[in-house]
């Protein structure tokens, strides 16, 4: 066995020493399963046989499209075992999407469960070559076609030995494949070798001081690489527990953390600003007294924190931190940029809260703070092993980051010219702006490439959404960029639109304005919840666009940031307007108290019966299942 670049031979220790130790615990319908380690490398090795034994190792492809279970990881360290490569999926796309990454990857097989089992046939029976399907319920797998349970594989082609021998690992082994686009355009699979999620997952252990004790709550899915790396397996690298939960809702993920003593909880920005909002909301509609008071105590405990470096929040301020338990003792947040107010509010108020920057290309993590330096400026220091330098800076030292480090990626697979524009001469153009500072604090200011990052972590390929959007009938031309949303906490997506009035004169279409409105929400009802326009504009001019015939994004978004959105809907029809005048005569007495509720959800002054959620209140699907739980 190799020793470096083993990751596996770490996880079998633990299990020859611990045996009965939980790696997994899975919340369902109210009822807890557990997987001790000992369990868990029998069912990989059992699994990663089988696989070895039908063909299925050396190399091969193995899809993973599943919620998160124990099951997940199972698949992923038997792939491992038996000498495969990894290719975690998105479980949100429709099956076209699907079966092109499908094959754009030629798995052989996909590992998927009986829920999403139906989906997955769909999308491989477009497929010439269709892989088998796998899945870890024994009960109700006969009854899809094609579809075998991990049970029966193993009785198939498992073996008797007892002896734990998974392939080796070279340091120049492919591990996984990642698809970070490709859902509307040419797909970007990011070629991870073991030895770098080995290496990357170290040393982010070494700066947030994970620990064999810590319990983890995973609420973030695993085909993204940060929860790869920090929810399942960093913890399985040092013996810790990790937490599933079925139902992802908000009262459900703060029950699990007192009933599970959760330690460690590693969540996108979107997590911690409702938090906030709910946390200052209730401060602010408090009695006046109990108001004041705990104004003055984050006010105290604030200058504190700035004054001597000792965080006091937590004696001082016990009902925020109740929710969590006496055990919480660590807060990461990644995958998207955060709000540095909300992130100093949270310190102020005594959470520990870490903060992550890096990429599926660098294998998550790049920079990360550390735990004696916490702060919201900043994205923390680069990780042990990784280099950064600012490409081309101007007088305030902002420029592109660039980063070297033995976790980057080898490439995007299939796809030479995306990656000769990744990698430079050992280098990872990051596509984001930023500054190094004096201590060595990376900086993130912005972006250098046309990528958008939501609150919630999700990349979007603004060029690939224009395509697909672009089919609209009534669409001549369209630019999809991001602008910050009302609290500065992220981004959304905003769509300029030139209507084609050919068009629309022969279908006989007179309120262009609502009928692209109209056509574009049922395009995007097709597209997972993050690639849905919140908000459009109409232009009568044509897009500014280079010599190439490129268009000119960034002239728009200076445009948009200088006059400020133009809704589509600030010049509706009349039709609209007398709605709005007969509104109040028409509907339930309810109808303001509801509005009201609508309008806080969507930081609006006021809403509109007629304002679609999604489009035009830009609620995205967390905002929208809170909003439709009070109500």
């Amino acid at each position: 066995m190799s020793s470096e670049a083993d990751y596996l031979s770490t996880v079998y220790q633990h299990a020859l020493s611990r045996p009965e130790a939980v790696a997994f615990e899975h919340v369902l319908d109210n009822e807890i399963t557990r997987l001790a380690y000992g369990d868990l490398i029998d069912r990989v090795q059992q699994l990663g046989e089988a696989l070895r034994s039908s063909g299925l190792g050396d190399g091969s492809r193995v899809a993973l499209c599943m919620e998160n279970r124990p099951a997940w990881p199972v698949a992923y360290l038997a792939v491992w075992y038996s000498g495969g490569v990894t290719v975690p999926l998105d479980t949100a796309p429709d099956e076209s999407i699907l079966a092109r990454l499908i094959e754009h990857s030629g798995s052989v097989a996909c590992v998927t469960s009986i829920p999403l089992a139906p989906k997955i046939q769909t999308a491989c029976k477009t497929l010439e070559a269709r892989p088998l399907l796998l899945v870890p319920e024994h009960d109700g797998a006969t009854g899809f076609e094609d579809c075998t349970s991990f049970a029966s594989f193993i009785d198939q082609h498992g073996t008797s030995s007892s002896i734990w021998n998974p392939s080796a690992a070279n340091k120049s082994d492919l591990g996984t494949i990642m698809y970070t686009s490709g859902t509307t355009g040419n797909p970007k699979g990011v070629m991870i070798r073991q030895s770098a999620v080995l290496e990357n997952l170290r040393a982010g252990i070494r700066r947030v001081h994970f620990s064999p004790k810590d319990r983890i709550l995973g609420v973030l899915p695993l085909f993204h690489v940060l929860p790869l790396i920090t929810n399942c397996l960093g913890p399985l690298y040092l013996g810790a527990r990790v937490v599933f939960l079925q139902e992802l809702t908000a009262d459900g993920i703060i029950a699990a953390f007192r009933r599970h003593r959760i330690t460690v909880f590693v969540c996108v920005p979107a997590f911690f600003y409702r938090f906030h909002d709910k946390l200052t909301q209730t401060i602010e509609r408090s009695p006046w007294l109990r108001r004041n008071i705990a104004r003055a105590l984050i006010k105290v405990s604030g200058w504190v924190r700035r004054r001597f470096g000792w965080s006091i929040g937590r004696s001082l301020l016990k009902k925020a931190h109740q929710p969590f338990g006496d055990d919480m003792r660590l807060f990461v947040t990644g995958g998207a940029k955060m709000n540095a107010e909300v992130f100093d509010d949270f310190l102020d108020w005594g959470f520990q809260l870490a903060q992550g920057y890096g990429l599926t290309e660098s294998t998550a993590i790049l920079t990360a703070t550390p735990l004696d330096e916490l702060r919201g400026d900043t994205v923390g220091r680069p990780v042990d092993g990784v280099s950064l330098q600012i490409d081309g800076p101007g007088d305030d030292g902002i420029g592109e980051v660039w980063a070297r480090g033995p976790s980057l990626m080898d490439g995007y697979y299939r796809n030479p010219e995306a990656t000769a524009e990744a990698l430079n001469d050992g280098w990872l153009r990051t596509g984001d702006l930023g500054r190094i500072l004096l201590d060595g604090h990376l900086q993130i200011t912005g972006r250098a490439k046309d990528l958008i990052v939501l609150a919630s972590g999700k990349n979007i390929y603004p060029d690939e959404l224009e395509g697909h959007y672009g089919q609209g009938e009534l669409v001549e031309e369209i630019c999809i960029v991001g602008i910050a949303d009302e609290a500065g906490r992220g981004e959304r997506l905003h769509a300029v639109v030139v209507p084609d009035l050919q068009a629309a004169r022969d279908r006989g279409y007179v309120n262009v304005r609502e009928m692209i409105k109209w056509d574009l929400e049922s395009i995007g009802a097709k597209l997972p919840g993050p690639q849905r326009l919140t908000s459009l504009e109409i232009r009568s001019e044509p897009l500014p666009r280079t010599p190439s015939q490129k268009i000119k994004r960034f002239v728009l978004q200076q445009e948009i940031a200088e006059r400020g959105v133009v809704e589509a809907t600030d010049t509706a029809p009349a039709s609209r307007s007398v709605l709005k005048q007969s509104e109040s005569a028409d509907l339930p007495e309810w109808t303001d108290e509801v509005r009201s509720i609508v309008a806080r959800y969507a930081k609006a002054a006021s809403v509109s019966i007629d304002q679609h959620l999604d489009l035009d209140l830009g609620l995205g699907s967390l905002d929208r299942i809170e909003l439709f739980a009070e109500l």
